[in-house]
Formats: C-alpha cells, sequence, structure tokens
C-alpha cells in the first residue's frame, strides 16, 4: 500500500479487488463499489488531485470511483460492458 497513497489511477480487476477486501478485512459483505470507495479515499501524498479507481469485472459493468481532490467525496458510476461472441474475443 505504500505505492497506493502516491497513485492518482488505479486499475483492478474483480479478482484483485476481492483480494484487497479480504487482505484488509472487510466484511465479506462488502460490494466491489464500497471497496472502491474505500481505496479512492485512501491516503494520498498529494491532496491536490484526488484518485479515479477502476473496477472491471469481466462481461459485469465497470465501476469508476473518483475521489474529488482533498476530501472523502466519491462519486461512483457502473458502466455497462457491451457483451462479446466467443468469435469476437481475441486472447
Amino acid at each position: 500500500m505504500k505505492t497506493v497513497r502516491h497513485a492518482d489511477y488505479l486499475f483492478a480487476n474483480e479478482h484483485e479487488c476481492d483480494a484487497y477486501r479480504t487482505a484488509h478485512k472487510m466484511p465479506e459483505t462488502t460490494t466491489r463499489q464500497e471497496v472502491a470507495r474505500a481505496i479512492a479515499t485512501y491516503e494520498k501524498s498529494n491532496y491536490t488531485r484526488g484518485r479515479t479507481v477502476v473496477i472491471t469485472q469481466g462481461p459485469e459493468p465497470v465501476i469508476v470511483a473518483v475521489c474529488q481532490p482533498g476530501t472523502q467525496e466519491v462519486d461512483i458510476t457502473e458502466y455497462p460492458v457491451a457483451p462479446l461472441s466467443n468469435d469476437e474475443i481475441i486472447d
């Protein structure tokens, strides 16, 4: 977590989000939106800039949590993911 305090943007997938919840002993009932909020409001080395947290969840909506600079105010928005057929997926 030493480097997170310097991050303006943080990207994680659903597995990393769930691992953060477990590592920080958050209750199992804690939603990914709540985890995103916790990360967005985590201590910042430069309070003049906010932090944006993006949680991807495969075919589920992307969670974006934006903490306003110098505050604990967080706006959370979810963006739908367009479904792809198996033929469109290149892995």
